[in-house]
């Protein structure tokens, strides 16, 4: 176990099939900004996926997991996911994906070259009522915003 930051430790982050770790220094200067500004622990559900995990969670096939770009953070309640998303913003994440079942993904991924967003919900049908600038994609609904 490799301290990586302050507050995370390569453990955090080793792939839960094979215990491999790679990271991406600029996801662990994000993530450890984001944590100071957040004021509590963050607790990393996925870090690094080597190819066979990658695949049997179902992950997408060119996942910034298998990168070291990509971590899924615990989320408890709404409020926790608010204070916990606006200080990933604020630590400089703009590629976040908002999941229904208790997570936040933050990557730093370098394609698309555009700011993206989305959200996992249980009712697609619902939530595509609620927000029509999400369009429906297979795995998940998708809102990309350019901030540019």
């Amino acid at each position: 176990m490799a301290r990586l930051s302050e507050h995370f430790d390569s453990s955090e982050f080793a792939c839960k099939c094979c215990g491999e770790v790679h990271v991406d220094p600029e996801l662990i200067q994000r993530l450890e900004k984001a944590r100071t500004l957040y004021g509590k622990p963050m607790r990393v559900n996925s870090g690094y996926r080597c190819r066979a995990h990658n695949q049997a969670v179902g992950g997408a096939g060119e996942s910034y997991h298998c990168k070291g770009q990509a971590v899924d953070i615990a989320v408890s309640d709404g409020r926790d996911r608010y204070l916990m998303l606006t200080a990933l913003l604020n630590a400089g994440f703009n590629r976040i994906g908002l999941y229904a079942k208790g997570w936040i993904h933050v990557d730093v991924g370098r394609e698309p070259a555009m700011c993206a967003g989305w959200v996992d919900c249980m009712d697609k049908q619902d939530m595509g009522a609620k927000m029509s600038a999400v369009s429906n994609k297979e795995e998940h609904d998708e809102l990309h915003i350019d901030h540019n």
